[in-house]
């Protein structure tokens, strides 16, 4: 991946992956039992912290919004649930 970032970038986009994926990989033990909201938000968060430059925030903000998301959409749906039931 560095490699073709090179071509229009800055190069380090592999090892910026690298990076954001083994500190994420050393959070998912303390995720197992959470509900996905939490866990979409902490690796937003871990992302957003280890991986710099442009594709660190723009992944880790997209996986806190989706997290966010997510949740809301529970919500609605067992509020449905319960006005149906």
């Amino acid at each position: 991946m560095n490699a073709l970032d090179d071509a229009g970038g800055d190069g380090d986009f592999g090892a910026t992956m690298e990076r954001g994926l083994k500190a994420m990989q050393a959070k998912l033990p303390s995720l197992q039992d959470k509900d996905i909201d939490t866990i979409l938000k902490t690796i937003g968060i871990t992302l957003v912290s280890t991986m710099g430059g442009t594709s660190g925030p723009l992944m880790g903000t997209l996986l806190m919004q989706m997290g966010g998301a997510v949740n809301a959409h529970l919500f609605v749906q067992a509020l449905a649930d319960v006005m149906v039931n």
